[in-house]
Order: C-alpha cells, then structure tokens, then sequence
C-alpha cells in the first residue's frame, strides 16, 4: 500500500494559491497607487453595494448604515447580515461568484471592492460571522494588509490570515476602517463623499433595502430618513441601484436606474458596443440587454412628457436634457446605434409636446415657434438679440425660455426653425424700404432702427455690406459701402443745391431719423462743399456761376456756425460778386445760409483764374474804363486776400504803367526820383520797370520784397568800378547820388553833403536834393560815389596853397575854413587819396606824407608789442621854445608838423626826445664848425636852449635829452654866445668885482639871469607899452606871459601860480586835442562806478563799439570806437529819467591848486537842450592813472532854479551816493 504525504499537496496548493492571489490583485492596486478621479469617487459606492447585497434574499430586510468621517480617517459601518465563511473569504482573497446566481445582488467583495484601496490598502474590518455548521454569529476582527510588491503582498496575505481573532459574542455592525496617509488618498476620501452628497437621493429612491444612511462628516450630519428628491444636475443618468459613476458622458432628461444594466467590471460605463445576439449561445449579450433597456425607457419618456404637460408643470425645456449632440465617449459605445435608434427617437417624441413658453405664457411646441439661435454670441448681448428677433418673428419664446433652452436644443434639425441676428439682418433687407418694415414691426420703425443698426456695426459688422438695412434719405435700404455716411448737419437748403447741382446726395446719405448710427464716415457741410468743388473743379461751366450767386446773408441761429456768418466773410462774397457782375452778366444772389468760407475759396479759383486773365491780356493801363487804377485797386486787394495764384498774372503796373507778375516788381521804400534817374541817366538802368506803380496800394501785399535805394548797391558797385565807364560819368552820377541826404543832421554823410556844397560853392533848392531816413542800409548807396565825391573835393582844395587861399576862394574866414577842412580830412580821409591839403604849423598846406604828428610817447624805440600798454603811455609834446631853437638852428621843425589842431594824423611822429637828440645833434655840428660861431642863427638858438631852456628845466633831464650840448655847455657859452664884445665885459666886471662879489654873483645866478632877462625884455618892449614880460615854466612846458607895469607883485604870482596849472593840465583838459588814453581810462572808471552801483535801470558808454579797438581796464577789455556825441556816458533811472554825463579826466591829483577845464560850445548846447527831469552832468576825475582815482560831479543847468535837484559832491569815494 502507497502511503500519500498529504503535506506534499498542501504545501504546493498553498504556493499556488498565493501566485494565484498576487495575480488577481497585482494590477488593479498597481493602479490605485494613483487612481484616477472615477476610482476615488466610486469607494464609497462599493462599501454601500457590498452592505445592500449583505441583505440579498431577504426581502423584509433593510439596512442601516452609518459614514464616520473623522481628519483623515474613514469608517463605514453597516447593520446587514453577518458573514458567512464564503463571503469572509472571498473579501480576504479577492473573490467573488458575481451575480450570476442571484440578481438581486449588484456584486460583493469582487474587483469593486479593490476601488476602497484608493483610501488606504490597510483595512481594518470587524463584524459577525457565522461559521459553517452554527446558527449564532459571533464577532471577529481582521487586519487586510494589500501594500507593497509581491513579495509583500504575499507577507501581508500572511499578517492578514495570522491578526484574524474572534469574539465570544456578537458585535452587530459590519465595520471598515480606512486611514488615508498620501494625499492622493486624502482627496479620495473627499471626492467620494462629495459624490456621496451629489447622488444619494437617487439612490435612496433606487435601493429600497437601505433603510437609512448617516453621514458624520467630521462632526457635520446629513440625514434622509424620507427619500426626498434632492436633484442634482452633476449626477450621472445611468443607475444599477447604485450610480454608475464615471458614465456622466450618458446624459439623458430622466434617470434609468435598471439592476439589470451590464456595467463594465469598474461600473464606469454600460456595454452598447457589439451584437445584440450571442451567435453561440443564442442569447441576448451584454449590450443588446443595455440597448434594450434604453428602447424601453423611450415610452416612459413620452409618458413622462404627456404627465408633465397635462399637469402643467414648469421648466418643460429640461426634458431636452441630453438630447443636444451625441456624447464623445469611445469605450463600450456605438455612436450610430446610439444617434439613430435611440437619440432621433428620443428628439421626434420631443417636438411633439408644447414644451416651450411664449411671452404670452403659452406653450409651443418646439416647430410652432421661432427659436433665438445664440451660437457665438456673448451673454451680454442675447436679451438685445432676442428683442429685435420678437419684433420681426411674432411668434417665439419668453426670453428665459429661450436662453434655457439654447443649453439643450439640438441644431441639426430642419423641422426647427432657429433664427439667429443674420436672418434678423436678412429680413430687414427683404423689406427694401422703410415704410414696408413699419406696418410689420410693433414699435416706431426708427427707434428700432437706431437700435438695430449700432448693435449690428457694433457684433456683425460684416452684414452691413452683405445686406441692404440702412436707410438713406431716400427711406430706401442699401448697404454699407465706401460712399455712405451720415450727413446730420447739413441742412436741407445745402442738400437741395447738391441735387440742383446733379449730386445724388440723398441716395449715398443715411437718412437723418437714423441718428445712433454711423458709418464712421460723417458727411459734413465742409464734405457737401468738397463734393461741390468736385463738380465745378474739371472746368469752368454755367454751374460755377450759378454758385457764385449763393451769399450768406441770413444772421446765424442754431444750425448755422457763427464764424461762418461773419460780416467779413459776407462782404467778401459780396465783393466777389460785384467785381464778377462787371465781367459777367449775373442774376440775382440767393441765400448761401450754412455753406462754409471754404467752399467759395476753392470754387473762386475758376473765377479768379478768368477775371486776371481778362484784366492780363490788357497788357497796360492805357485809360480803359473797365480797369481803371480803383477798380484794379479793389481787385487786387480781393485776391491778394483770397487768391494766393494771383501772383501767377500780369496784373500789377509797374513805375511806366506795364501789368507786370507780382514776383517781378518790388515795393518802391521811398527811393528818390533823383535816384532813379541817376541809374538810368548814366547807367542805363531803369529801376521803374521793376517798381510797383506808386498808386497801387502798397500796403495789401505781403510777400512781396521792398527795394529801397541800399538794394541798387551791387548796381553802384558793378558800374562804379567798371572800366568802360569814364570818370567823367562817374562823377556826374556822384553829384547826383550826393544830393540824397540822411535826414540826420549829424550823419556823417550829411556832412559831406555839406561840406560838397561849401567846397563846390552850390546852394541846392529843396526840389533838387532830397532827404532819407537814417538807415545803416542806406549807407551802401554812398560806399561807391563818395570816392568822387571825395575826388571832386580834394582837386578843389589843392588849387590852392595854403589856408589863407583856401578861406579867400571859399569866401569863408579863416578859422571856419580850417574847421571845413580839418573836418573833410579826419571823417572822410578813407574815401580816397589825401592830396596835398593838410595843414602844417605854418597854415601850408602840405602832402600827409610830408609831415609828421606832434609829440609821441615815451618809449618811442621800444619793441613792445603790447597796445593796450602803449596805448596808456604819456605823450610828451614839443615846447614852442625848442620849436624856435631848431629853426633858429636850420631844422624848421613846425614846416614838418601837421597843424596842432588836426590831431595825431600822419603815419610818423615827432617826438620831444626825438627834437632833443636833432637839436642836440645840430649843436655838435655846428659847434665843430668854427665858421658858425658867427652866425647870430646858431648863437641866438645856442643861448635860448643852454641859457633859457637848460635854465628852465630839470638839469638831469637836460642832460638825458642833450647829451653833447649839455656836456659842453660852458665851452659854447664862452666860444659861440659870450662873443668878444662879451668877453671883455666880462673882464670889466672881473676888474669892477672882487672874488668874493663874483662869488656871489655865480651863488645867486639865477637871480641874475631873472634879472637880465627882465632888463632884456623890458628894453624890447619899452617902445611898445608900459609892460612887463615873465616866462612861466612847468616841466618840459613854458608859456611867455607879459604884465601891465601898473600890476603889482602879488597879483602877478595870482597869475603865475594860474598859468602855471594851465600849463600843468593842459594836455589833459584840452578839448581840441586831449591826452586820449586819460580821458578814456576817466571814462572807463566812471561807466564801472555807476554800473557796479547797481541803482539804475541802465548805463550805456557811448564809446563801446564791437567794430571797435580794445582798450584794457581794471582787468577787462572793452572795445571802442568815437561816436561824436557831446556827452560819454547816458544813465536811464528807475523813473525813466535820464542823465547825460561829460567825463573830465587828469592824472594830476586835487592839490590846493585851481583846477582849468575846457568845455566845448556844443558840450554847452547839449546842456541848454537838456530839461528836467533829465540832466546834464559833468563827472571830474583825479588821479586817473592811479589804482583808486578820486571824483565829483557837477550839474549844468541854463537857469538857476534848475539847481533843486543838485547831485551831492561824492566826497572823493568811490561809493556813489547821488547816481
């Protein structure tokens, strides 16, 4: 006998069953690791199937049920019946016979149950079990532990089988206990109660075996003990007791809820794909039992509608829930079956009952009425377009109704009709003309116009050019192209002269009720006033008469623009049409109201273009009437205004009566008739040709360029310097241009006028000069002609020989001849070549260039380029007494000096350093050449410089300056002054004195030289007068003074001390020829001391010129240039007053000294010319050269009661506390 080791097979069946478990399990909790959305809705689900089918087979049964939700820990508790050995180990090991021998049950602890891992794969689970064999449960408790890999799901197989223990009594509640650890298992936990809440109301209506569920959301209770409807729209449609969720896809306008749906093994889905027949078994399979469930529940649908209408219920439209378009679902699904024998059918029944609600609270069927089609359009804009629908479709839907219905109606359906905004658009179109759609709408056809139309342009503009729904002024509709606008503003008498004028306006213009709309294009009067134009522009016709004849004349109300209607404009069209009435016969004016300025501006053109052209082929005014110089006036003052192209015609006359262009002429700025016929006369230019007649009105031209005399310069230029033209015409042309003459009287150019008279001896009459306005542009006209002038002058002059010849062929005196000719050498000497005219100390008249200027600076061989050094040195002149010496010596050195009073004029100088040394070197040749000792020339000029000059002046300088002279002073006196005469005179005063009385004598020589000086001149002059004669010295400088012999001694030093500041001053005070640097640094200093001071509006230098040269001063540089006024500085106060300040300047402090100055006959003029408040003012200044000169200032007044307003003497500061 074979014994058999049982354990052998128990052993390997164990193995197997394991492989067996990992196998069915792997996979689905694979994929519950991450479950999706369907998989953590569903849990809650599974546990309330497994509880229901805990009662199958027991019909008088109910269960209780209660969902403890407490964080993140879930317990799902049950009262059904207890476990039996099978279905414990079918929850344990995954296994479950289904439902095939027992349809009330829905599956228990099958693959279903694997969806509860989707919280957590440990379990714990406790409840009763009746174990096989017993009648009375008792309790039990197990751990299920499904985590991990094989290996570990074998090992939790095992923990599972080893932590099941029992209880010796019953515990009544079936418990799973689950604690969600991850986060997808947290949101698991909240998905499937949320879809617990969602769907629990069908399914209490569905399961009658629950008698009630309890739900304890952490603390929160919901209870439904009374299978009240709670309906929610996110349930899904398809029930197999429980819902079946993830099916949402399956929309339907009811609920089926069938325990005999075949569900796919996740019950997400129902099996709709396939053959309804099993071909094998001859049975009905698994999706021709679903089709044949969804068949059925057509007839309870059409059922449920005839119960809905016939109780009236509300809200029919949701019965065409689902109906709408084919769910998207590819599992499981047949879409054709699906649309043809179910959803078709489903529709047909539909639209068969009035479902839907009109505004008149009926219901329609669906084909009755017209449904508002809102496809693409937004929310906010469908109650618009439901509005304009019911106003041209009658028949339609409340609003509500409508838009509740657009969730579920199908489109593809032609037994509907939909009308969405283009059918609107397209039936508006079909009623061609306004009056047509007016009998068929309710409202005002226009305020729905003005409605319809902005909301179209606004969301469809493109149905404005596909369809005709805009009315124009005709009432016609017509579509929106590129020439439609609006036209509001343009009034109707605007409009009737654009239809007279053959422009349809009307039929291209939106008519004027339709006022909230526009094409964006608004035709205004300026438009109107273009589209005229447009017409009348090709080419002149009748029309653009008929036009001239609108004038504006009604005053402006509401509708006409103000500066449309202003008395200007109109004048201008009234002018318009009087110059055209004398060209053109024109009728009557007509009212222009509203038309814009621009309008005739543009269509004058025409107008303007015929009437110039008429007055231009008239060539000249030759005494017409029809263009006289008034009516020519009156034209060209309107288009100069108007007509900018009047420019473009030979319509203005020039100077010889031509119509010239505008361009071609130029306004005549007073330019003389001498002037005129100066060019013409020896040039042979006729300036008239090109100057506007001088009675057309200058004064309408704008743009026109003014010539005046300054413009013909290149003209002077050009025949002034050619040399085809002889000097003889040129002179001729200079005497002419010489008689215009600056109105100034100080003008340079006057002056010469006048010296031109004086030297040509001509007095003109006022009809043969004429007088100009000072203009610095005038001054080119003389830059030519005066070189002639100056020609013509100078040949005069140097017909004669010397200044007496002159002043006798002038027929003038002596002095006044001088001031002519001093004046025509130093202000016009840059006109030409200076001939042989300048005075020299003789009164000759001289060649410049033969003479030499009097007196130079101290260091004349100094090769210091530095000017504005130079220009501050002392200049020394020459004493009249060396003057005497040189000629007395043979060197006439006054034949060879400009006269004094003509100032520093020649390019070389004689300076007093430069006379000592000739003079010094005359006495050497001279003293070397014993023949001279004879010649009482040479001993009168040796005894005037060694006893009187030497005598008088410093020995040191005498001995700088004479060198020769002076070192050999005693050998002249004795060989050449002392002659022999004198020789033995001294010998008898030698025999007649003691040693110790000559002595004395030689001690006290000065008093004796004083003495024989006195006895000398006393004999000169004792057969002359009873007179006495002294000479006055002061440095370099002496002056010969003579006294009455009645004068005592004291008045004579009165007067010594006086001549002796003469002389001492002299050079500074001089106003003929003063020390120039002197005078200017005065100037200088007092224009900085009034502007520093900071109280007056303005301080202006009359010598600063930016032409002029520099001149340095306390560390700035000015540059200027003598102007000839007779004041230096002009001070403007803050009162608008004004002083007029003469500077006197020396470099000699105030001593206790009388202080000379000179003041000129026109300084004293300027002052008599002066009134209050203005000033006149003479500003003195000490010490100049000095770094803080002192000075005061005087004021001149004519009367004495001027004198109120004294300006303070300053007290020699330099704060100035009167200007």
């Amino acid at each position: 006998m074979v014994i058999v080791n049982k354990d052998l097979f128990n052993n390997k069946r164990k193995e197997i069953f394991g492989k067996i478990y990992i196998a069915n399990v792997r996979n689905r909790l694979r994929e519950l690791e991450n479950p999706n959305d369907a998989d953590c809705k569903r849990w809650i689900w599974e546990l309330v199937q497994n509880a229901k089918d805990s009662i199958s087979g027991q019909p008088n049964k109910k269960v209780d049920i209660e969902i403890i939700v407490s964080d993140d820990v879930y317990t799902f508790k049950h009262n059904g019946s207890p476990f039996n050995e099978d279905t414990l180990f079918a929850l344990l090991y995954k296994f479950s016979e289904g439902k095939t021998n027992n349809f009330e049950s829905t599956g228990r602890f099958g693959t279903g149950f694997l969806t509860t891992h989707s919280l957590s794969k440990i379990v714990e689970i406790s409840g009763d079990i009746i174990i096989d064999g017993k009648t009375e449960p008792r309790g039990f408790e197990v751990t299920m532990y499904r985590d991990g890999d094989d290996k570990e799901l074998l090992k939790g197989l095992s923990d599972t089988e080893n932590s099941f223990n029992y209880f010796e009594y019953p515990l009544t509640w079936t418990s799973f206990k689950y604690k969600a650890m991850t986060k997808r298992n947290k949101e698991a936990g909240r998905l499937g109660i949320q879809n617990f809440k969602e769907n629990i109301d069908k399914v209490m209506l569905f399961c009658p075996e629950i008698n009630s569920i309890k739900l304890n959301d952490n603390g929160k209770i919901e209870l439904d003990c009374n299978n009240d409807i709670y309906i929610n729209s996110s349930s899904p449609s398809l029930f197999c007791s429980l819902p079946l969720v993830g099916s949402e896809a399956h929309e339907f306008p009811f609920i089926i809820n069938s325990p005999d749906f075949e569900p796919d093994s996740e019950r997400q889905a129902i099996f709709l794909d396939g053959i309804d027949i099993d071909e094998k078994t001859q049975k009905i399979s698994d999706p021709g039992i679903n089709k044949k469930i969804l068949i059925k529940s057509q007839e309870i649908y059409k059922d449920l509608l005839k119960f809905i209408c016939n109780n009236n219920i509300g809200k029919r439209y949701l019965t065409a829930r689902g109906l709408r378009s084919i769910p998207n679902i590819t599992r499981f699904f047949n879409q054709k079956w699906y649309k043809h024998s179910f959803i078709d059918p489903m529709r047909k029944i539909l639209l068969s009952f009035p479902i839907i609600m009109n505004e008149k609270g009926e219901y329609k069927t669906i084909p009755e009425i017209y449904v508002p089609n809102y496809d693409y359009e937004e929310n906010k804009n469908k109650r618009k377009i439901y509005e304009f629908i019911a106003q041209l479709f009658n028949v339609v839907p409340s609003y509500d109704e409508s838009i509740n219905l657009e969730k579920y109606i199908w489109r593809d359906d032609n037994s509907i009709d939909f009308v969405d905004i283009k059918e609107c658009v397209n039936h508006v179109s079909n009623y061609k003309e306004v009056f047509l759609l007016k009998n068929n709408i309710n409202e005002d056809v226009w305020t729905w116009l003005n409605n319809f139309l902005p909301f179209i342009k606004r969301y469809h503009p493109e149905y404005l050019e596909d369809y005709a729904i805009i009315p124009n002024m005709n009432s016609k509709f017509v579509m929106l192209d590129n020439i439609l606008a609006t036209s509001v503003n343009v009034p109707d008498n605007i409009i009737e002269c654009l239809e007279d004028l053959n422009i349809n306006w009307k039929e291209t213009h939106i008519h004027k009720k339709i006022t909230k709309y526009t094409t964006g294009t608004d035709h205004n009067i300026k438009f109107a006033e273009s589209t005229i134009r447009d017409t009348l522009s090709n080419e002149w016709s009748s029309k653009v008469l008929v036009l001239m004849q609108y004038i504006p004349y009604i005053p402006c109300d509401m509708n006409i623009p103000c500066d449309m209607m202003d008395r200007e404009f109109i004048q201008k069209r009234k002018t318009i049409y009087e110059l055209c009435s004398v060209i053109w016969n024109m009728s009557e004016m007509k009212d222009g109201s509203g038309l814009h300025k621009e309008l005739w501006n543009g269509i004058d053109e025409m107008v303007f273009d015929n009437l110039l052209s008429t007055i231009q082929n008239l060539k000249e005014i030759n005494g017409q009437t029809l263009i006289s110089i008034d009516f020519l006036n009156k034209v060209l003052k309107c288009v100069t205004k108007y007509y900018s192209d009047y420019t473009e015609y030979s319509i203005i006359p020039n100077q010889n009566g031509k119509f010239c262009k505008i361009y071609d002429l130029y306004k005549d700025s007073n330019i003389p008739e001498i002037f005129k016929e100066c060019l013409k006369k020896f040039f042979n230019v006729d300036i008239k040709k090109e100057l506007i007649h001088k009675e057309i009105n200058y004064n309408i031209f704008r743009n026109v360029e003014e010539k005046g005399i300054y413009s013909y310069k290149p003209i002077l230029r050009k025949n002034f310097l050619s040399n085809s033209i002889s000097k003889n015409i040129k002179c001729k042309a200079a005497r002419y241009l010489i008689r215009i003459v600056p109105s100034d009287s100080t003008n340079n150019q006057r002056k010469l006028f006048n010296l031109y008279k004086i030297f040509t001896k001509q007095n003109f009459s006022k009809n043969e000069y004429c007088e100009v306005n000072e203009s610095d542009y005038n001054y080119g006209i003389w830059d030519y002609s005066n070189k002639y002038i100056h020609m013509i002058i100078n040949d005069i002059i140097e017909e004669n020989s010397s200044l007496d010849m002159l002043a006798n062929y002038l027929g003038k005196n002596k002095e006044d001849t001088f001031n002519y000719l001093k004046d025509f050498i130093l202000e016009f000497s840059s006109l030409g070549k200076i001939g042989k005219i300048v005075p020299n100390q003789y009164d000759e008249l001289c060649n410049i260039n033969e003479l030499m200027n009097e007196g130079d600076s101290d260091e004349e061989d100094s090769d210091d380029d530095n000017d504005d050094e130079n220009m501050n040195r002392k200049i020394n002149y020459i004493p009249e007494e060396l003057k005497d010496i040189s000629k007395d010596l043979g060197y006439d050195v006054r034949s060879k000096l400009v006269h004094k009073k003509m100032g520093i004029l020649c390019n070389r100088s004689m300076s007093y350093k430069k006379i000592c040394r000739i003079i010094d070197e005359f006495m050497r040749k001279k003293y070397n050449d014993k023949s001279s000792y004879s010649d009482s020339n040479f001993r009168n000029g040796a005894f005037k410089l060694i006893e009187e000059y030497f005598y008088n002046n410093d020995e040191k300088e005498m001995e700088k300056y004479f060198e020769y002279t002076y070192s050999m002073k005693s050998n002249i006196t004795i060989d050449v002054i002392i002659d022999k005469s004198d020789r033995e005179t001294l010998v008898k005063i030698r025999n007649k004195y003691g040693d110790e009385e000559v002595r004395k004598l030689i001690e006290h020589s000065d008093e004796v030289k004083e003495a024989l000086k006195y006895l000398e001149f006393s004999k000169n002059n004792q057969s002359s007068n009873n007179t006495s004669t002294t000479i006055v010295c002061s440095g370099s400088r002496s002056i010969q003074v003579t006294y009455n012999s009645e004068m005592d001694s004291y008045e004579k030093k009165i007067y010594n001390e006086v001549f002796n500041t003469i002389i001492k001053y002299g050079n500074d005070f001089y106003f003929e020829n003063p020390n120039e640097e002197v005078g200017i640094t005065g100037e200088a200093y007092i224009y900085e001391l009034l502007l520093d001071s900071q109280k007056f509006k303005k301080v202006t230098w009359k010598m600063m010129n930016e032409n002029g040269r520099p001149f340095r001063y306390n560390g700035k540089i000015y540059r200027i240039l003598p102007d000839g006024s007779h004041y230096d500085i002009e001070v403007e106060t803050f009162s608008n007053y004004k002083y007029f300040i003469e500077v006197k300047s020396t470099r000699y402090k105030l001593g206790n000294n009388k202080v000379p100055f000179l003041i000129s006959r026109s300084q004293i003029n300027m002052m008599e010319l002066t009134k209050k408040p203005n000033n006149y003012i003479l500003a003195i200044v000490f010490d100049v050269m000095s770094v803080r000169p002192s000075h005061f200032f005087l004021t001149m007044n004519k009367n004495i009661d001027e004198n109120e307003d004294y300006i303070s003497e300053n007290n020699y500061s330099d704060s100035d506390e009167s200007l």
